[in-house]
């Protein structure tokens, strides 16, 4: 007796051959030969079935009923027939082993190429998700609120990203709290609890867009006074309301902040200026026109010469502007003019409070000089760059930061606002 190899497809078994010949021919009806068969047979059947258990692909694929492709059952019989010496007509092996080794070699390539599969696919979520962490808009991020003592009583909440400021008053009778952002108007709210435990009595937004007048809602069981101008009123209604709504009832979890909030409108609106005096202190609110905004509000505190100026302030930060689609909200002229006014009253303040930006205690009203300086630099290299025959498109890709304001941060600001120089130089001149 002698051992060959025999090669049913890509698989190799070993069969006992029974010769009974010179010529070493198998004698496949010899009873040895075929228990031998079969014995290997079973044992490979053995081995087929616990790669069925390891594979999704042998559950679905190799089933008792599958027949043998034409292509293996070919190689089959050409490689016993080269073997033995048998013509391609005789039985290679039963059917039963070729099923086994095709499923075996199925099993195998298709466990694999499913691993390959799976690989890929978690590299590719790794690779996205790193890409959505980039992307995301800033939006979508936590507000960081780092209190800053500007005087005695009087905090600034700065936001750590150059996102809208909160200014909060200490008073005997209670708080004031200038601007409240549903973003982290929360984390002002937790911060004032560890200041003081007086409640918050009086709220005034110095504009109506959401980054300073949507989050009141925090300040609910406080039972606040909501103080705002007529026009501000007007737009947190008819402008505001409609971007605040839209973003509730949206299910993208980036507008999280704003499910099951509400839009608390004012309860005191007025046109001008009033004084509230509240807690020993006085509180000059004037309504100072069209300049960031529609309708701006300033909170001048002369017992503690502070100024809060709102977003007619920015400080190391490119100053926004409002916008909905070709209407402009912001108005550069006059917003330099209200920067004038504020400087030609001539008021003992140490510090003006900015709407965005770093609080410069002391420094007075060297910030509001700066702040004028910005707007007329940049306007006037808008202007050159127009007699020069530029489109807008061209000035957003030409146009320079003079180097006094190189370090300034917020520069997705920068584009907007040089659209609006652009339009109402073409307006007005100016």
């Amino acid at each position: 007796m002698s051992r060959r190899s025999m090669a049913f497809g890509s698989t190799s078994m070993t069969v006992k051959a029974c010769t009974d010949s010179p010529n070493s021919r198998v004698n496949w009806a010899s009873p040895a030969c075929r228990r031998s068969t079969r014995r290997r047979l079973t044992r490979s059947t053995q081995r087929s079935a616990r790669l069925r258990k390891k594979s999704i692909t042998a559950k679905r694929f190799c089933k008792r009923s599958r027949k043998p492709t034409r292509a293996a059952t070919d190689r089959s019989r050409s490689a016993a027939s080269s073997l033995t010496g048998r013509s391609s007509s005789a039985p290679a092996a039963p059917s039963r082993w070729r099923n086994r080794s095709a499923c075996s070699n199925e099993n195998r390539n298709g466990l694999l190429n499913k691993r390959i599969l799976m690989k890929l696919h978690r590299i590719s979520l790794m690779f996205w998700m790193v890409v959505i962490w980039f992307i995301t808009p800033a939006a979508s991020a936590p507000e960081e609120m780092r209190p800053v003592k500007v005087t005695d009583g009087v905090y600034m909440f700065e936001n750590s990203r150059g996102a809208s400021n909160a200014t909060v008053v200490i008073t005997d009778d209670g708080v004031l709290v200038l601007d409240f952002n549903i973003l982290s108007a929360d984390q002002v709210l937790a911060g004032i609890r560890k200041l003081t435990d007086k409640k918050v009595r009086y709220l005034i937004s110095s504009h109506s867009a959401l980054d300073h007048a949507s989050g009141a809602w925090y300040y609910r069981d406080d039972k606040p006074v909501f103080i705002a101008t007529k026009r501000q009123a007007h737009d947190l209604q008819m402008q505001e309301l409609a971007g605040f709504n839209e973003r509730r009832n949206s299910k993208d979890p980036r507008n999280a902040p704003y499910h099951g909030k509400e839009l608390v409108q004012p309860d005191i609106a007025f046109d001008g200026s009033m004084t509230l005096y509240f807690g020993g202190l006085t509180f000059q609110i004037t309504a100072e026109g069209r300049g960031h905004s529609t309708s701006d509000v300033t909170v001048y505190i002369p017992q503690k010469r502070v100024f809060l100026m709102g977003d007619l302030l920015d400080t190391e930060v490119h100053p926004g502007q409002g916008e909905s689609g070709d209407i402009f909200f912001s108005n550069v002229k006059g917003w330099i003019e209200i920067l004038d006014r504020i400087m030609a009253r001539h008021l003992p303040v140490n510090t003006y409070v900015p709407g965005h930006g770093p609080v410069h205690i002391g420094r007075g009203v060297k910030d509001l000089e700066e702040q004028k300086r910005y707007f007329v630099i940049m306007r006037d290299e808008v202007a050159k760059l127009i007699a020069a025959g530029k489109s807008l498109a061209q000035i957003e890709k030409e146009i320079k930061v003079p180097q006094e304001f190189a370090h300034y941060k917020r520069v997705d600001r920068l584009r907007p606002f040089i659209k609006l120089y652009y339009h109402q130089l073409l307006e007005t001149g100016y």
